[in-house]
């Protein structure tokens, strides 16, 4: 997720750290707050980077480089932000780039003390993945449009995957597909994997729920690709169910966001990963499994409310 920073100071750093501790991955985004560079020094190996294919070829492949150079094995492509989406909970509560305050915006920040100094203390964050590419005398509403304006592109289509194929070396991921149709040609070119993703449920109300959809991909493209998944995952059990479906892999952002939020950066992290191994271990046992790959021959019951 991007903007983590925005929640806590250090917050990359911190979440990046405790996945080092618990040697699982970390993925930085292109929206990010904390430089690639400075991420690469504490994530120890398990840094993957998620990239926004931008308005320009040469901010696009330059951000590649630079995950290569800082030791990224895994390059998640995401394929459903070719554009701002209409998000109506962000209108309504005034979060709009650039930032508008409004008198309810300046009463929430005296309600919370505790963040608003500590983000005066160490600076408003800024969507430091992309600094480097933005002119000098851009103050901070420039900045905060120009990222918007930078990775909503609409420029990504299967030429421009094939060519981050060609020029990336190491393990290629498409990170936002619900139809397997889609897989089977990311399979066709060279892809290493996809992540069934419908954003959060952020880019359009109509988008399936994504466990709803797993079994099809597995069907389509099990073989051929790993097949991870995101989408509202908040917890060990739902990690379990998913894995029973025959996720390769799931991915998590929002429930290190509440804990950063609740806890702090470091302390949050940390209890994150706490709590949802806690909670696998325990529904693995509640089902008769050791293993992960013993929950995969688990049968799942699923049914429709259609």
């Amino acid at each position: 997720m991007g903007l983590y920073n925005l929640i806590a100071p250090g917050a990359d750093a911190a979440i990046a750290a405790a996945a080092a501790t618990a040697n699982i991955p970390y993925c930085l985004s292109t929206a990010a707050t904390t430089p690639i560079e400075e991420i690469a020094r504490v994530a120890q190996g398990n840094l993957w980077f998620q990239l926004y294919v931008t308005s320009g070829d040469a901010v696009t492949f330059d951000l590649v480089q630079r995950a290569e150079q800082a030791g990224v094995e895994v390059l998640l492509v995401t394929v459903d932000v070719q554009t701002s989406a209409k998000r109506v909970r962000d209108l309504v509560n005034g979060l709009t780039l650039p930032m508008r305050p409004s008198a309810q915006t300046i009463a929430n920040l005296g309600l919370h003390p505790k963040w608003l100094i500590g983000n005066l203390r160490h600076g408003a964050p800024r969507f430091e993945m992309l600094a480097k590419y933005f002119h000098r005398e851009a103050g901070k509403l420039s900045h905060a449009a120009t990222t918007a304006k930078l990775l909503a592109s609409g420029l990504l289509d299967w030429t421009t995957i094939e060519r981050l194929r060609e020029r990336w070396p190491n393990t290629l991921v498409l990170k936002g597909l619900l139809d397997p149709v889609d897989a089977q040609r990311a399979a066709a070119i060279g892809v290493d994997g996809i992540v069934v993703s419908n954003h959060g449920g952020r880019q359009s109300d109509a988008a399936p729920a994504t466990i709803e959809m797993l079994p099809e991909f597995k069907d389509a493209v099990g073989q051929k690709l790993q097949v991870l998944i995101d989408g509202g995952f908040r917890s060990g059990e739902d990690i379990v169910k998913a894995i029973a479906l025959g996720a390769d892999m799931v991915l998590l952002g929002r429930p290190f966001l509440f804990g950063v939020a609740a806890l702090g950066a470091n302390e949050g992290a940390a209890r994150i990963l706490s709590i949802l191994e806690e909670e696998i271990r325990t529904n693995a046992m509640f089902v008769g499994c050791r293993t992960i790959e013993s929950i995969r021959t688990i049968c799942v019951r699923q049914t429709s409310l259609l």
